[in-house]
Parts: structure tokens; C-alpha cells; sequence
């Protein structure tokens, strides 16, 4: 990117430096003339002279300046010596042009410029409104800058890049219950850098205050010394992950016995949501001090680790499901039963309040027994049946269409 104030500004220290360097070796040269009794004439022979005289000013100069980059090519091991004088021109007069640059998204910068990355400025980031960056140079921390150009003094380079977004993490921790049995239980956890409260717009989606990604920059730990290169520094979202949920998820299973967390007892509750509870609890209470809050906390299925508790636990759960299903069978047995019990006693009523409304006809002798007054004793035991709750759901359809039919008739 082409900046005519920056190519005027690279001339100017580029003479404000050469030229004084020039008049020195100048004024030595007129004097080693002068010394050697030389008239001051401006003819060919004495501008040749003096020219002569300034070449060995001016090797040792050009000497000097391919030394020092040299120095800092093999101080920082820059791939090539023309990068190497391309920084050293930089740091001496400045910078003639936007470049070299680093562009900052997602937590990492996209682009592999060596200088940048391992010696510093002069140079340019383009920082994204997801990222903040924390600047560093000769190991003091220097400033925080979040989006926008940012321009790197001489030296100065990325000490790390805070995401501003949000994250979430399903993290496996692994451990013991009650009874000292191997569990893991997956923990979701959605975090970010805490903005304090403040809006976010469409300029900057991700507000969040400057000691607050200060915090999260500097609270990086480095593990022990046998762990891979790689996994041996923790951030503020490992800290987040490892040290708080981990630490704390671990201290609350073990409080629990084993039957209770895989749900094999007879409680109806479910510990988990109380875990959960607690847990989130205290991740509010300690994720703050890393610079970010808790967005979200839920809890995955707790699993045995080992081979045998395991096995010993699905034989146990078949068991239980295969009496649940027998205790259903014999509840829904029974209420059969019960009901064709009720069924015969209906049954059994009406035949009885049958036999009781014809018996006195059969015994009397002076009443004539006619088909008239044996339907009206079947009438009214009928009509006694439908009245009754417990006779009236039994009753047959035929008895109750017959009912109706006589109630007609009469």
C-alpha cells in the first residue's frame, strides 16, 4: 500500500542520516588533500582525489551495515539476508510503504511474516474486531490494541491474542466417585471475555474493556516441563477449562456415590441438575479473576471408566428394567383381574335381585301368576340395576334396550 507521508518521511531520515555520515567523510578527505599540500581547485584531478580518498569511508560504511544484518539474520534466524537489511533499513529510517503487515482474526495471525513474528517492528497489524492484541518489547509489556491499523515501533512485537468472541467447550473430566469408582462426566461450558455490561453495535460486535483483556493476556500459565512444547502454556480459556471446571467438577462428583449419579436407587431426584447448580456457581465465582464470565453450564452423561463396575452396572440396570416391566405386567394384570371381579359381582347382584323380586310369586298361592306381573317385577329390578353404579357399567346392552322399550311401552 502505496503512502506518499511515508515515502516522504523514509527520505527525509533516509538523508537527515546519509547526509551528515557524507560531510564527515568529506571534510576528511579535503583534509588528507590539504595534508599532502594540495591546493583546495575544484579541477578533475583533485575531485578525483578527494572521492578517492572518501571510498574507504564509505566501504567501511557499506561493511558496517551488511555486518549488522548479518548479526540480526543469524540472532533471529531470518530466512534470507535481503529481509535482514530490509529491517535494518526500517529501523533506521522508518518505514517506506504499508509492509510488511500481519492480519489478526480468530485468536491467530493469518499470514507467516518471519520478521514480525519473531523480531517485531517496524511493521503494521490489521487487527479484526474479534481479536485484541497485547504488545510487547524488549519483555515489557507495551500497550493493548484492539480493532483497527496498528503500528509497531522498532522491536515491538505480539506478546498474545485475546478472542473476544464467545467459546464453548465440551470438555471430558474425568473422576472419582464416593466410593473411589473411575467416572467421566462431559462438561459444556460457554465462556467469554466479560464486557462489563457494555452494547455491542455492528463497529465492534465484541466490546469488552481494556483491563479486562488484560487480565485474560497475562494470567497464562506453563505446566511442567514433560509435557509437548505445544500443550506446556495454558491460556485464559484453558485456565477456564482445566483449572476452573475440571478442578472444581472433580471436587463435587466425589461427594456423591456411585448408585445415586448413574440413577440406580430408588430417590426420584436427579443429582445432576444439583451438580450442574453448583457447579456453574462456583465457575461464576472464579472465572472472573481470568478477565471472562459464564455464558452457559450443562452437564453430559456420567460414565463409568472401568471394564468390570461397568459390566457389574449394566447387569444390575437389566435387572432393574426387567422387574419395572414385571411390576407394570402385574399392575395392569391385576386391574384385568380386578375388573372381571367387579363384572361377576354385577353379575351376581342382579341374578340375586331377580331371584328375590320373583321368589314371592312363586310361593304365594293366592296370587295368580300372569306374564304381566313377571315383567313388571323384571321392571323394576331392571330399573334398580341401572340406577346402581356398581351394576349400571356391567348392565348388557340387550337389558338396557329392553328397559328403554318397556319404559315406552308403559
Amino acid at each position: 500500500m502505496f503512502s506518499p507521508e511515508k515515502l516522504t518521511r523514509f527520505l527525509s531520515r533516509f538523508m537527515l542520516v546519509l547526509l551528515p555520515t557524507l560531510a564527515v567523510l568529506l571534510a576528511l578527505a579535503l583534509l588528507t588533500e590539504k595534508s599532502r599540500g594540495e591546493d583546495f581547485t575544484l579541477d578533475a584531478p583533485f575531485v578525483l582525489a578527494v572521492i578517492r580518498d572518501m571510498v574507504p569511508g564509505i566501504m567501511a560504511l557499506m561493511a558496517a551495515y551488511l555486518l549488522a544484518a548479518r548479526f540480526l539474520q543469524a540472532m533471529y534466524k531470518i530466512d534470507s539476508l535481503t529481509e535482514a537489511r530490509s529491517f535494518l533499513h526500517r529501523c533506521l529510517f522508518g518505514q517506506s510503504k504499508f509492509s510488511p503487515w500481519l492480519r489478526i482474526t480468530e485468536e491467530k495471525p493469518d499470514g507467516k511474516d518471519q520478521i514480525l513474528n519473531q523480531v517485531g517492528g517496524p511493521g503494521h497489524l490489521v487487527i479484526y474486531n474479534d481479536s485484541a492484541v497485547l504488545l510487547e518489547k524488549g519483555g515489557q509489556l507495551t500497550r493493548i490494541e484492539k480493532k483497527g491499523f496498528a503500528r509497531l515501533q522498532p522491536f515491538e512485537q505480539i506478546y498474545t491474542i485475546v478472542d473476544l468472541r464467545p467459546k464453548r467447550t465440551v470438555y471430558p473430566v474425568k473422576a472419582m466417585s464416593k466410593e473411589g469408582i473411575p467416572i467421566t462426566c462431559e462438561a459444556d461450558i460457554a465462556y467469554q471475555i466479560d464486557n462489563e455490561g457494555l452494547e455491542s453495535s455492528d463497529e465492534e460486535p465484541y466490546p469488552a474493556p481494556e483491563h479486562r483483556i488484560f487480565q485474560a493476556a497475562v494470567c497464562t500459565w506453563i505446566r511442567e516441563a514433560n509435557r509437548p512444547t505445544e500443550t506446556r502454556t495454558m491460556d485464559w480459556s484453558g485456565r477456564v477449562i482445566i483449572s476452573e471446571t475440571e478442578g472444581s467438577l472433580r471436587t463435587i462428583l466425589s461427594q456423591y456415590p456411585l448408585d445415586r449419579l448413574i440413577g440406580l436407587t430408588l430417590d426420584s431426584t436427579n443429582p445432576r441438575e444439583e451438580i450442574r447448580q453448583e457447579l456453574e456457581t462456583q465457575l461464576r465465582k472464579g472465572v472472573p479473576k481470568l478477565g471472562a464470565k459464564i455464558l452457559s453450564v450443562a452437564l453430559g452423561d456420567i460414565k463409568v471408566d472401568h471394564e468390570v463396575t461397568q459390566q457389574w452396572i449394566e447387569a444390575w440396570q437389566a435387572r432393574w428394567e426387567r422387574w419395572a416391566t414385571e411390576r407394570q405386567a402385574l399392575g395392569k394384570a391385576s386391574q384385568v383381574e380386578q375388573v372381571e371381579h367387579a363384572k361377576t359381582r354385577a353379575q351376581v347382584m342382579m341374578i340375586t335381585n331377580i331371584t328375590d323380586a320373583l321368589r314371592p310369586l312363586m310361593t304365594s298361592s293366592d296370587q295368580k301368576i300372569t306374564a304381566k306381573l313377571v315383567l313388571t317385577r323384571l321392571f323394576m329390578v331392571l330399573s334398580r340395576a341401572q340406577a346402581d353404579t356398581l351394576t349400571r357399567v356391567y348392565l348388557p346392552q340387550e337389558a338396557v334396550n329392553t328397559l328403554k322399550l318397556l319404559k315406552d311401552l308403559t
